[in-house]
């Protein structure tokens, strides 16, 4: 089984769940289907009302605003037809608990659009709009009528335009024909043709159905209710009425409250006070300190932090300089990742032995990086390794040697070495900091790490080891908060924490070995 990854969680506040329950809500027409062993409830509101958040979560959404009415025909020329109401299509929108409104965009009146009646209602859900259809163009004279989709044209004019994202432009009349309007699915045809813009198909309801379609051009015919078309232009009269439009709420009811139910790894769970997470909502955690698996009874969204092992520092020996601090292991914080059923294989990387990067740990597609060895003073490598974050490179002598890099967005560099004085050694990189630099008097401090509540208390993870001492008298460097390891003084290198990532500090003027890197970590939260 693989996690899949899914967008950004739409209208989440920076306390709400991201990961964890499908809402459970109750308004409008209640349905159920099943799919692929998953059972839905879809709500459909037809008319406006109210919709009732029991538990918050996240819910897919289809609104459609109500059609454009066409234009009227006049003088021996047809009118336009109606553009279609907007097409809004969501996913992963959560919603708070309580009640929110839910409006219904009406069908626009097929007459004159000098009066500028004949536009579609719009439709809203919890702040989402979905713009009604604009009017098809009256022969007779009148408005050009933007909408959710435009209206068509007349007497040889231009259609109007739709909103980007939710419709597409009407079709362009001939001095007798009016333009179709424009559907979510593509602009109206041209006249003669002038027939309507296509819609959309979805499937949120459970079965296929087709919304929002533009009105043709050269036939009044009314558009259909509840599905956002448009009006047909009038052929000798006025224009056909807009259909009315559609907002539909899809949540998932079967398995552990339409919510995530697994196990693996050390279970606790913690009620949220607003600071990690939605306060009131009880989360259940699985955290992973040794390589595992996680098994999924029932799917949904997670939140997940993945952090990889360690780098060690690096060796060191009498006279012969300090090490460099070892890079903390990357650290990714994933909210919106979805968990199918199944078997889950959970990777927690080791922290690397003295002079060696850290392992890599993984969660399906999540892979964390190790963190990188810091530079060595005893013949290896004098720069800082690549990895997670980058260790910091070695204290020696007046040649300029650079710390690792480190991964975009989940570490940071380690720091470079002084060449002059004392040749103080770099500080690993940490996933909220570079290495410090070492300097003519001190060796580098490791990078700071970075802080996650996702065990419901704040926990800093994936600090980067000091620099070791050097000989000509450069004091050794602090380990980065998050686990990092202090530098060592005429000695070994402190170890990283375990189960933080963070990196080992570098071995310090004597015959030693630089600290082992921190193990890593797999935690996974959800809400109940």
């Amino acid at each position: 089984m693989s996690i899949l990854k899914l967008s950004t969680t739409t209208g989440a506040g920076v306390t709400a769940p991201s990961a964890g329950r499908f809402a459970q809500t109750s308004g409008g027409t209640i349905t159920t289907y099943s799919s692929g062993g998953v059972t839905y409830q879809v709500q459909t509101f037809t008319a406006s009302g109210t919709l009732t958040v029991h538990s918050s979560g996240v819910v897919d959404v289809l609104i459609v605003g109500g059609g454009g009415g066409g234009g009227q025909s006049a003088d021996g020329n047809r009118g336009g037809g109606g553009g279609a109401g907007g097409f809004v299509r969501l996913s992963s929108v959560y919603l708070a608990a309580g009640s929110t409104s839910v409006t219904v965009g009406a069908g626009g009146t097929g007459t004159n659009s000098s009066t500028g009646l004949g536009n579609g209602g719009d439709s809203i859900l919890s702040g989402f709009v979905a713009v009604g259809g604009g009017m098809g163009v009256s022969s007779s004279g009148g408005l050009t009528m933007r909408g959710g989709s435009g209206g068509g044209g007349r007497y040889s004019s231009a259609g109007s335009p739709g909103i980007s994202g939710q419709g597409n432009t009407g079709g362009t009349a001939t001095s007798s024909v009016g333009g179709g309007g424009g559907g979510a699915g593509g602009n109206g045809v041209d006249a003669p043709t002038a027939t309507g813009g296509v819609g959309l198909a979805d499937l949120i309801s459970g079965s296929s159905v087709t919304y929002a379609a533009g009105g043709p051009g050269n036939t009044k015919v009314n558009g259909t209710a509840n599905r956002g078309n448009g009006g047909g232009g009038g052929a000798s009269a006025t224009g056909g009425n807009g259909g009315s439009g559609i907002v539909i709420v899809r949540t998932i009811i079967s398995g552990s409250a339409a919510g995530v139910a697994a196990s693996g790894g050390t279970e606790t769970t913690y009620t949220g006070d607003g600071s990690n997470g939605v306060a009131g909502q009880a989360y259940k955690v699985h955290t992973f300190t040794s390589s595992d698996s996680l098994s999924v009874a029932a799917p949904g969204f997670v939140d997940v932090l993945v952090v990889g092992g360690g780098g060690a520092g690096a060796e060191a020996a009498v006279s012969n300089g300090g090490g460099g601090g070892g890079g903390a292991g990357a650290m990714w914080a994933v909210s919106g990742a979805y968990l199918p059923t199944g078997s889950l294989t959970v990777t927690v990387g080791a922290g690397g032995a003295s002079a060696n990067s850290g392992i890599a740990s993984r969660l399906g597609p999540y892979l964390a990086p190790g963190g990188g060895a810091g530079g060595n003073p005893r013949g290896g490598a004098a720069n800082g390794q690549n990895g997670g974050s980058g260790g910091g490179a070695r204290g020696y002598d007046t040649a300029s040697w650079q710390g690792g890099a480190g991964i975009s967005g989940a570490g940071n560099a380690g720091g470079s070495n002084a060449t002059t004085t004392k040749y103080g050694a770099g500080g690993g990189g940490g996933a909220g900091a570079v290495g410090n630099n070492g300097t003519t008097s001190v060796s580098g401090n490791g990078g700071v790490g970075a802080a996650s509540s996702i065990i419901g208390s704040s926990v800093t993870y994936a600090g980067g080891g000091g620099g070791g001492n050097t000989a000509a008298g450069a004091t050794a460097g602090s380990g980065g908060a998050g686990g990092g390891g202090n530098g060592g003084t005429n000695g070994v290198g402190s170890a990283g924490t375990a189960n933080t990532g963070g990196g080992g500090g570098g071995a310090g003027n004597a015959t030693a070995a630089g600290g082992a890197g921190g193990s890593g970590i797999v935690i996974i939260r959800y809400a109940i």
